[in-house]
């Protein structure tokens, strides 16, 4: 019905050993008895800056951002619960926004610091806004990826974008039990290759060489590589996060700069300009013709995006 499956994936692509984008660590969260697998790069005495991957990525999609900034902080990337080499708990409950808030707020003391620059992609974004109107005493500075302020991304749905749903089908088809895992596994995991390399996300062509899939590919080949990120959006639909959602109710107070791919597929361009109501000090950039993996797509323009943004706010 789906195709060949994926083939077994045993032997770790080298790229995900380059020294280069740091050297990888485990931190344990206590409370919570997960744990994180982590990339860290630059100095343990500069300040912590961390970033949050979306789906269907791992650490590996802020390779370039841990490279750039690592002179001058400490840069660590880390897979999110469920992802990679981290711990993937059972369980849809085991993925609600407050537990994926819960586990950023342990790692960064798990990590020696009482605050960091945040930096989060898609759904990484989503945690990094509910931790910012959570936590803003422990941000110093928040820097989103395409992904817009959930209640704009809810006030958006509610007012009838069915161009924005028909993007979002996946997230229906995503409630299904089991279904999901061998549909995203079909012909060797090829949903990868449409996600960085086709049309559906506005990615740009040729930014993703084979050796990049071949890393995703050997990330997400097994059922239960695929089970988890899929949990995040089983939850997002299923249960209730009283704490955060409350948290949402009142403006961002943290510094806060949003930057854009206009080509992106997946959300509407015009979710990063009603972003702008709900957070006091707001600076939106855009990067023309860029796709949803923004990041990896114009890393120089995103790092100087960010690097413009923090320099200002000294």
């Amino acid at each position: 019905m789906f195709g060949i499956s994926s083939p077994s994936r045993n032997v770790r692509p080298e790229i995900l050993a380059n020294a280069n984008f740091g050297s990888h660590e485990f931190v344990r969260l206590r409370s919570v008895r997960v744990k994180l697998h982590c990339v860290v790069n630059g100095p343990t005495n500069k300040p912590l800056m961390l970033f949050l991957h979306g789906f269907p990525e791992f650490w590996y999609s802020w390779r370039h951002q841990l490279k750039e900034f690592s002179r001058d902080y400490r840069t660590v990337a880390f897979d999110m619960r469920g992802y990679g080499d981290s711990d993937k708990p059972s369980g849809i409950c085991q993925y609600t926004l407050d537990k994926l808030v819960e586990d950023v707020d342990q790692l960064i003391t798990g990590l020696g610091y009482e605050k960091c620059i945040l930096v989060g992609h898609d759904w990484g974004g989503a945690v990094a806004w509910g931790y910012a109107a959570l936590h803003p005493d422990r941000v110093d500075r928040l820097i989103i990826g395409n992904c817009p302020h959930p209640a704009a991304f809810e006030l958006h749905m509610k007012s009838g974008a069915f161009s924005q749903m028909l993007k979002s089908w996946y997230m229906f088809l995503f409630q299904n039990p089991v279904l999901p895992q061998f549909f995203l596994r079909a012909d060797d995991v090829h949903f990868l290759e449409d996600a960085f390399c086709g049309k559906a996300t506005g990615a740009k062509r040729g930014v993703f060489t084979p050796e990049d899939i071949e890393a995703y590919k050997y990330t997400f080949a097994n059922y239960s590589d695929l089970s988890g990120p899929i949990n995040y959006y089983r939850a997002f639909l299923r249960y209730r996060s009283p704490q955060v959602e409350q948290a949402f109710r009142r403006k961002i107070s943290v510094p806060t700069l949003i930057i854009w791919g206009t080509n992106d597929g997946a959300l509407e361009k015009q979710l990063a300009e009603m972003s702008r109501r709900f957070v006091d000090q707001f600076t939106l950039e855009y990067i023309e013709d860029a796709g949803h993996w923004i990041q990896q797509e114009e890393p120089h323009q995103f790092n100087g995006f960010m690097r413009q943004f923090l320099n200002d706010q000294i």
